[in-house]
């Protein structure tokens, strides 16, 4: 991803968005009269996908906004709680490179329609982002799994294995939806280095699910 240019940074308040709804939960627990701040998202589906050909695990590159932004505040604002102090925080945008906010991550996408299965949302992004054309019977539930912050989210895990023959185009994502992602195959042994590697900007779920492959796929492959 040499070639991504993020330009013309500004941070504004968050108002009417349409993917994050925040609320305050205010309770008594034992007695104690609590609150905690929620904010409603999408639920989501991931997949780990490995080409049975070339025996690779394929995963996606991608810029993600908020790892960008947190990783370029200064320390001065690493436990702000002023949304003021935020976005007036003095940060010189143009001097950062935009590989702080290049993450690696599976193939992954939001669950915003109610008419498919999950395992028909996944089956449509692992096309839009990786380009395979995978048959829905290839796709198996690993499991699925809850945030615990202020989202609780909940996120399915899907695994598949592909071939050379189901690769139908690039991938890429979908340009008019702002995606611009690559696709980066890696053997099982430098998968499992991966997990120790914390110069590379991973994500749980890739973390977890690289995991599972080597307690239940890595043998029989």
């Amino acid at each position: 991803m040499e070639d991504i240019k993020i330009e013309n940074v500004t941070v504004v308040p968050l108002e009417n968005s349409a993917f994050l709804k925040p609320v305050r939960m205010v309770f008594t627990q034992n007695g104690q009269k609590r609150y905690w701040d929620l904010a409603k998202v999408h639920d989501s589906v991931t997949c780990l996908l490995y080409n049975s050909s070339r025996k690779v695990l394929i995963f996606v590159k991608q810029f993600r906004p908020s790892v960008f932004f947190f990783r370029a505040l200064p320390p001065s604002c690493s436990s702000t709680n002023s949304i003021d102090e935020l976005t007036r925080t003095s940060i010189d945008w143009t001097t950062l490179s935009p590989k702080l906010g290049i993450t690696l991550e599976l193939c992954t996408g939001v669950v915003d329609d109610a008419t498919s299965t999950l395992a028909e949302l996944m089956r449509r992004e692992v096309l839009e982002e990786c380009g395979y054309q995978v048959p829905l019977e290839n796709f198996s539930k690993i499991t699925s799994y809850r945030g615990v912050g202020i989202c609780a989210e909940k996120e399915t895990m899907f695994y598949a294995e592909v071939s050379d023959q189901m690769r139908v185009s690039q991938g890429g994502g979908l340009a008019e939806e702002g995606e611009f992602i690559e696709v980066v195959e890696m053997s099982v042994a430098e998968a499992r280095k991966l997990v120790e590697n914390e110069e590379v900007t991973r994500t749980s779920g890739l973390l977890f699910g690289v995991m599972w492959f080597l307690a239940n796929k890595n043998e029989k492959q």
